[in-house]
């Protein structure tokens, strides 16, 4: 969705005799450039329990958005049971372009996310799942530019069919409630369409647009997919798919659609995926071709 990038990280394991860590990452791409830092206190149980402080700025310059932010927070991260719960305090301030105008907004962003994940092998999947939820919100009276509320769900399921075929399926669902959308950062509205969204369109090409037909992001958005795919080989499947979805304001804006074919190969670190997708409508494009490498959850 990028382009091709280069990105480099040092990570420092043993920063002291009480345990702390520090990360520091850079990357620059064709679209998308940042630098950040995390610095990691163990908690109480090191094991599943950590403090973080971290600051990152980011540049993002497509043909769809442009944003310049820059973070710092700190979160707490503990996992409970199977879920991993982070909670999480952040200030940002950005500098987007919309509509011609430059905009700057400045938000104090407290939020929560709690994520399970239920897979024997997360490299290799057979079956299993993955639910997530993030909910963070900003108020005026607290160091915000406006009042602001968001919640974001997103869930994936995969299940075989005998010993060769699985279906795997997915959901996305956010929405933002606010009494002044205008003022909303481009980094905190929606966009979808790309690799790991709907396949077949651009990179955060579909959202709602203005009068001159650039996208401006949406206060919602429904994403879902359906992939079958067969085991032709040890480590090599073929897959087919459907994607659907929008981010919109308006619910009875018409859902996108993009259906395509794929290749995947089961690397040491995990599937390689290679697809071909179509979207059916604009501003799809007729065959597009999507690289993803991670886990299947």
């Amino acid at each position: 969705d990028t382009g091709s990038r280069l990105s480099f990280e040092q990570n420092r394991r043993w920063v002291n005799t009480r345990g702390h860590r520090f990360t520091a990452q850079v990357q620059a791409s064709e679209m998308r450039s940042s630098v950040g830092a995390n610095y990691t206190i163990p908690g109480q149980r090191p094991q599943t329990d950590q403090y973080v402080l971290r600051t990152l700025w980011t540049d993002e310059n497509t043909d769809n958005t442009e944003y310049e932010r820059i973070v710092f927070g700190v979160s707490w991260q503990k996992q409970v049971t199977r879920t991993e719960r982070v909670l999480s305090l952040d200030w940002q301030d950005e500098r987007d372009t919309l509509d011609g105008v430059i905009r700057k907004t400045q938000y104090l962003l407290p939020s929560a996310q709690w994520t399970r994940i239920h897979t024997q092998n997360r490299l290799d999947v057979d079956e299993g799942w993955r639910l997530s939820l993030t909910v963070r919100g900003a108020a005026a009276a607290l160091l915000s530019d406006s009042d602001f509320a968001q919640t974001i769900l997103a869930a994936k399921h995969v299940m075989p069919w005998g010993d060769k075929v699985r279906l795997l399926t997915r959901l996305d669902l956010g929405t933002s409630i606010t009494g002044n959308f205008d003022q909303v950062p481009t980094s905190l509205r929606f966009y979808t369409g790309g690799d790991r969204t709907i396949r077949g369109y651009a990179y955060q090409s579909i959202s709602p647009r203005n009068s001159l037909g650039e996208v401006e992001g949406g206060r919602h958005l429904i994403v879902g997919s359906a992939e079958l795919d067969y085991e032709f080989r040890a480590n090599w499947r073929v897959a087919a798919f459907f994607d659907a979805g929008n981010a919109f304001n308006n619910i009875n804006d018409p859902m996108q659609m993009g259906v395509g074919i794929g290749f995947r190969w089961q690397s040491p670190v995990g599937p390689i995926r290679f697809d071909l997708a179509s979207g059916l409508r604009d501003p799809g494009d007729t065959l597009r071709l999507h690289l993803t490498l991670g886990p299947d959850l």
